[in-house]
């Protein structure tokens, strides 16, 4: 059984049409991202993190800012993502991060992220990330998941 499973999302692929299309997820999520949870299962089967949760594989294999090879699979996507993170006292940050690093490994939690690499927007926005960020902003965001995720941020 492999440690770490690639979740479905909690929509159908179809479901952010005309936003983001069902070939954008197939592309993005079916492929990219199945990638690294396989590469990443190859990498830690038969060790310890075989059977620990992600977010504690993220934490040791980030090895104090010297990541072992297990991180850039653990990690993705980190390096091209934009993010809004909370601390525990609720206080506000907006980063980017690079290499796949990702906030949680700076004590933050990461409340809303906005994937900006170009395979996450190519197929429906071609070059014009502007567009796609302002599509984002307007119409993708669920408001309400991020309020849930920075309430949980703060226990």
């Amino acid at each position: 059984m492999n440690a770490i499973e690639l979740k479905a999302p909690p929509y159908p692929l179809d479901a952010l049409e005309p936003h983001m299309s069902k070939s954008t997820f197939e592309y993005h999520w079916g492929k990219h991202h199945k990638t690294y949870v396989d590469n990443l299962n190859k990498q830690i089967a038969g060790k310890d993190w075989e059977n620990k949760e992600l977010e504690e594989i993220v934490l040791a294999s980030w090895n104090n800012g010297s990541p072992t090879p297990e991180f850039n699979n653990a990690a993705q996507f980190g390096s091209g993502w934009a993010w809004l993170n909370s601390d525990k006292s609720g206080k506000l940050s907006i980063s980017k991060t690079p290499n796949a690093v990702l906030p949680v490994v700076e004590g933050k939690s990461p409340i809303l992220t906005c994937d900006v690499w170009e395979h996450a927007y190519y197929i429906d926005y071609q070059n014009r990330r502007p567009d796609f960020i302002q599509t984002f902003m307007d119409k993708l965001i669920n408001w309400d998941m991020v309020s849930q995720r920075y309430a949980a941020a703060q226990q």
